[in-house]
């Protein structure tokens, strides 16, 4: 962790064998995550505080005193990478699944058994952009991306925006395609 102005404090339990941990804190601001090795470090020194048979109870209160804020930590951290990974997957413009998230999606469907894509080009869709602007270009994609969500729902399917102007669909059931897709353009 590299944190400019930061200052290294540390923190030793009375009792406990080895160098102290490390919490790295920016000057004036309470702990924040600890980098990967000083956490490593510390769940290696708790597991080892804890694996002793004469350990007393205040080394071992003063192991997980140190090892349970860590932990808490770490859990908000995949908390956060989770919620930035789920909106990372996800179009803005559409709200639809992006390339890797459908993609992802897709192989899952297609190990699953017959599957049928359908791959969604919007033609002269530039002039759009040109013509109109962005916004209007955006207003065009939500449309198609929101009346192919719904009509994959109802075929129980997966939307996808690959990007640009294209869209894919993955049904899980190839069979009476033709009246499917005819669904789609009603």
């Amino acid at each position: 962790l590299n944190c400019p102005g930061a200052a290294v404090t540390a923190v030793t339990p009375s009792a406990a064998p080895g160098p102290p941990p490390l919490m790295r804190t920016p000057k004036g601001s309470h702990p924040i995550m600890p980098s990967a090795i000083e956490t490593g470090a510390l769940l290696d020194r708790a597991r080892t505080d804890l694996a002793r048979p004469d350990a007393s109870p205040h080394e071992l209160r003063s192991a997980l005193a140190q090892v349970v804020p860590a932990v808490e930590m770490l859990l908000a951290e995949v908390s956060t990478l989770s919620g930035q990974l789920a909106q990372a997957r996800t179009c803005p413009v559409t709200g639809l699944p992006t390339r890797a998230a459908w993609t992802a999606r897709a192989r899952e469907i297609v190990a699953a058994g017959p599957a049928a894509a359908l791959l969604v080009d919007l033609d002269a869709f530039k002039p759009v952009n040109d013509r109109f602007g962005h916004d209007a270009g955006d207003a065009v994609l939500a449309a198609v991306g929101s009346r192919l969500a719904e009509w994959a729902v109802a075929e129980g399917a997966e939307a996808g925006r690959l990007g640009g102007d294209e869209f894919a669909v993955i049904l899980p059931d190839a069979s009476d395609l033709p009246a499917r897709v005819a669904r789609l353009h009603a």
